[in-house]
């Protein structure tokens, strides 16, 4: 399977977990990501698929859980919650 359909799979996966009823929490969102990095999506696949989930965010609050994940995904973070060490 190419890179490109896996980057077009997860992103249709993250649309769908972050319109479901309840809303997404971090963790569930911190864990999606994990399971991208472990099937092989590098730092830049990752933080772009969860870019392009932001324009699909039902509400403030799951824009904002994203936008917290993605700290975790580029590292803006405490070194403990990094997703990527790059």
């Amino acid at each position: 399977m190419s890179q490109e359909t896996i980057d077009k799979y997860a992103h249709r996966l993250l649309k769908k977990l972050i319109t479901s009823t309840p809303a997404p929490t971090l963790d569930d969102l911190n864990d999606f990501a994990l399971l991208l990095k472990h099937a092989g999506l590098n730092q830049s696949q990752v933080e772009s698929i969860f870019h392009k989930a932001r324009e699909s965010t039902p509400n403030e609050t799951v824009d904002d859980t994203l936008l917290e994940v993605l700290d975790f995904i580029v590292g803006w973070c405490q070194p403990g919650k990094r997703i990527f060490n790059e």
